[in-house]
């Protein structure tokens, strides 16, 4: 069974009268682009779990909206529809790191209907290292849950902190691996996995999900149809480890590509400043050398390599992967 914690960052006031940042568009807007350059991988692989279209009448049967090959890659490929309370666990190229402000990206397909107000489906974002332990982002919701909101209504994204789908498509939330950083439960330069659980979104108390002041989070409910509950549309890196941990001080010296590359197709490697490149030694997935790379290089059996190359006195590894 997934062990789960709730990470109580200190840095949320306690004060229920918070506003956080606004729409994509606004002054404020902590929103990011799908096109921004700051995003350098995507999500490559996932695990899915949908939900039902109303949890409240089974009989409907799942959510099933949307094609699973959409998942991964960029934002704008389509969206898979998680239901109420689905799940879809991501994993990626590389592991996302820990760097300056926002590492990664959730994006959902939300839209504006006036300058403020959306229609959003909001979804937990939990991570993990190792693809057991989850830590989830400590979400908040001042939205009113006097009144529950209808299955067409809107949100005002001020009203909103670490949730996905906070923001209209193709705009990503983002979310900073260090409000994790006091955390025993996951390494935050080593997320493997990235979890998105739709919330569900009623305030009835047997139904409820609940934010990290314990408050019913209230999104539009039900949505009893095939595209209910979260639209998940992609991840996008921010920061990533490349291979497995070039040293930072020439992480982006080193060029290897085209990676993954083909057997027997010509693999270039562009070295970094005050490189060794008589260190560079090639290895497989043993740990096994297996020669000395001097220059562009092919393989002529598939399979996962790592370079070992030594640049300042710092040793690095740098993942390849060899197709078919």
């Amino acid at each position: 069974m997934f062990r789960i914690i709730i990470f109580l960052a200190v840095l949320f006031p306690l004060s229920m009268q918070a506003q956080y940042a606004p729409q994509a568009g606004l002054a404020g807007s902590s929103a990011m682009h799908a096109d921004s350059s700051a995003f350098i991988n995507w999500a490559s692989g996932y695990s899915l779990n949908r939900g039902w279209q109303n949890m409240a009448d089974t009989s409907l049967g799942k959510a099933d909206v949307g094609e699973e090959w959409s998942i991964t890659g960029k934002a704008g490929n389509g969206v898979i529809s998680l239901g109420d309370k689905g799940s879809i666990t991501l994993t990626f190229p590389y592991p996302i790191r820990n760097g300056q402000g926002a590492d990664f990206a959730v994006f959902e397909n939300g839209f504006l209907v006036n300058d403020s107000l959306a229609f959003l489906e909001l979804a937990f974002v939990e991570v993990s290292s190792n693809g057991v332990d989850f830590v989830r982002f400590a979400a908040v919701s001042l939205v009113d849950t006097n009144l529950q909101q209808p299955g067409f209504s809107t949100i005002n994204a001020k009203q909103i902190h670490n949730l996905a789908g906070k923001y209209i498509l193709p705009f990503g939330t983002p979310f900073d691996l260090e409000e994790l950083k006091d955390s025993s439960m996951v390494n935050i330069n080593n997320i493997t996995h990235v979890r998105i659980t739709d919330v569900g979104g009623c305030v009835l108390p047997e139904w409820a999900s609940r934010d990290v002041f314990g408050r019913a989070i209230n999104d539009p409910w039900p949505t009893p149809f095939p595209s209910a509950g979260f639209d998940f549309d992609a991840v996008g890196v921010i920061y990533q480890q490349d291979g497995l941990g070039i040293a930072a001080n020439y992480q982006n010296g080193l060029s290897v590509y085209p990676n993954p590359a083909r057997v027997g197709q010509q693999i270039n490697i562009e070295m970094p400043l005050g490189s060794n490149q008589n260190d560079l030694q090639l290895m497989d997935v043993n740990g096994k050398n297996i020669q000395t790379v001097q220059d562009n290089f092919a393989l002529d059996t598939p399979g996962i390599y790592f370079l070992v190359v030594l640049a300042n006195g710092k040793q690095g590894l740098q993942k390849l992967i060899v197709t078919p």
